[in-house]
């Protein structure tokens, strides 16, 4: 996810909970920097924000328009996807 949104090692990025989910943009003074493994650690006042435990799998969306990642923790994307069951069919 991002390499397709072209965020390479040191890459700076600011982290904001919105509602129930995090959204993650690339901004020059944010406090996250991706890795050189393209992984970045989402810090815990942002976790504990939207009730992402450490080990949790996430649900992600990227918006390159937006040169945005959503993330999605599992009571979020549990809700998205119960109220869209059709989109399981697809």
């Amino acid at each position: 996810m991002l390499t397709a949104l072209d965020w390479l090692p040191g890459t700076r990025l600011k982290i904001q909970p919105m509602d129930d989910l995090l959204v993650v943009g690339k901004t020059a003074d944010g406090s996250v920097q991706v890795t050189a493994d393209r992984y970045f650690r989402i810090p815990f006042r942002q976790r504990r924000r939207v009730g992402l435990l450490i080990g949790q799998r996430v649900l992600l969306a990227g918006r390159r328009s937006r040169d945005q990642l959503l993330i999605y923790p599992p009571s979020t994307a549990g809700r998205v996807l119960a109220a869209q069951p059709s989109l399981l069919d697809r």
